[in-house]
């Protein structure tokens, strides 16, 4: 019994912190992409948002490949 809820409290926590993660992380792109706009011309600011969306999806496939690999 001790088990199962230290088990279900672990999960839970993993939840809560996982979530935490997505908040922050969303919170941290959409700063990015306002700085990219004002830091950069207007011409130029679609192609670098475009390339820093690029580079999260690279580091995103690349950390999923590791975490797939780590559960095989």
């Amino acid at each position: 019994m001790a088990d199962n809820l230290h088990r279900i409290l672990k999960f839970a926590t993993a939840g809560i912190l996982i979530l935490l993660l997505l908040i922050a992380t969303l919170t941290f792109y959409f700063s990015v992409l306002d700085v990219i706009t004002r830091l950069f011309d207007y011409r130029y600011s679609s192609i670098v948002e475009a390339g820093f969306a690029l580079s999260v999806i690279a580091v995103s496939w690349i950390l999923l490949k590791q975490i797939v690999r780590m559960e095989e």
